[in-house]
């Protein structure tokens, strides 16, 4: 069975940036939104283009 990402309000997957870091991507299907929370600050743009 398939199940659609539209289906869902919220979508958590965590990643890990470089082998040493952990940032979470949060995408939020139906309000169409895609954002990463990373406790360094750091400018995630790779991340964000790979799933927005």
């Amino acid at each position: 069975m398939k199940e659609h990402f539209s289906n869902y309000k919220l979508l958590l997957m965590p990643i890990n940036s470089h082998g040493n870091h952990w940032i979470l991507l949060v995408a939020k299907p139906k309000e169409k939104t895609v954002s990463i929370l990373d406790s360094l600050h750091h400018q995630n743009f790779k991340w964000l283009n790979l799933w927005g």
